[in-house]
């Protein structure tokens, strides 16, 4: 069976403060795990930006011998973790052309790169008719799926090429959702094949632009999946993005401590469904206590089931190829 030591590298944790503290501390020798979400809460100036990655970095280093994943939304417009980046919203952009897109995406990886973080939890690929109406806003690049689809991928590149790796959400689209995941639980009825087939045309663009990480919703999908959440999905995790589309990276929950999970599903059933579902990384964002429970359940559900053991370590294998190309990058 499959050891526990390494069941954190799954964990991708949210945490408090804006220094190297007892609770990052605690995350990276308690939990071990493989990644940290920073947020406005942990960034006061662009010089503590680099002073707390470079500890979180060197602690890690000298606890796991390698660099654990730094990550970020910096979108751009509205979501911008790193307020001091002027980077313009996917919408803007998209209104400015090819020329927008590459200036943004080349200048906001070369300053993520520069103050630690290797990981941006952005495009998104999202297909958004409405911005005035839809949650998502001006987060998407718009409505028609061949230019988001292009504009996504000219940003995976440029910013990979730059040493960020992106992660492209939130496969396999929001673009027909009436609410926000953060608040409800939702569904998404598309009203044919062809209309599921233009949310998820950006995605495949992203998959051939050579995405590093793929970010799965929370929403349901009942003309792929009638019984389970996206994230807790084999139909659309194994089945559609890794036979269909063929994407071999990872695949990232979107964050566990949106009410759409906290809310409607049991932490246990969330843990063991997204791993059989052959999701690699979980976000939980806010709450390590969450983290924890977490962590427990699944080492145990490694520990005991020959199924989830052997899900696991293909997970495991594909994380810890992740983590040797931020090594390669970082050097």
């Amino acid at each position: 069976m499959q050891t526990s030591n390494d069941i954190g590298l799954r964990i991708w944790a949210g945490f408090n403060g804006t220094d190297y503290n007892e609770q990052i501390d605690w995350l990276i020798n308690e939990i071990g795990v493989g990644g940290f979400v920073l947020f406005r809460r942990n960034i006061e100036s662009l010089k503590q930006l680099k002073h707390l990655t470079s500890e979180i970095k060197k602690h890690y280093i000298d606890r796991h011998g390698r660099t654990p994943f730094i990550a970020v939304d910096q979108e751009g417009g509205t979501v911008r973790r790193l307020r001091f980046l002027g980077t313009p919203s996917a919408y803007d952009m998209a209104c400015g052309g090819e020329i927008s897109v590459s200036a943004a995406s080349s200048e906001t990886a070369k300053a993520l790169c520069t103050y630690g973080i290797n990981v941006n939890l952005a495009p998104v690929l999202d297909r958004v008719s409405d911005v005035k109406k839809h949650f998502l806003s001006t987060r998407s690049f718009g409505g028609d799926s061949k230019k988001v689809g292009r504009f996504g991928a000219l940003w995976i590149s440029l910013h990979q090429k730059h040493g960020v790796q992106c992660v492209a959400k939130h496969f396999p689209g929001l673009g027909q959702a009436s609410k926000d995941p953060h608040n409800d639980a939702l569904q998404i009825l598309w009203n044919s094949l062809d209309d599921m087939w233009e949310d998820i045309a950006p995605f495949v663009e992203a998959v051939r632009a050579g995405v590093w990480g793929m970010m799965v919703s929370h929403a349901c999908y009942p003309m792929l999946d009638p019984y389970y959440p996206a994230l807790m999905s084999t139909v659309v995790c194994r089945d559609w993005l890794r036979e269909r589309l063929g994407f071999q990276g990872l695949i990232i929950s979107d964050d566990l401590d949106m009410k759409a999970i906290t809310e409607h599903v049991p932490i246990d059933e969330v843990a063991r469904r997204t791993l059989l579902a052959g999701v690699d990384c979980l976000l939980i964002c806010n709450s390590t206590d969450r983290a924890a429970e977490i962590y427990e359940v699944l080492k145990d559900f490694v520990s005991q089931d020959k199924e989830a053991c052997r899900r696991h370590g293909e997970s495991i294998t594909r994380i810890e190829k992740a983590m040797r190309c931020i090594d390669v990058k970082s050097h």
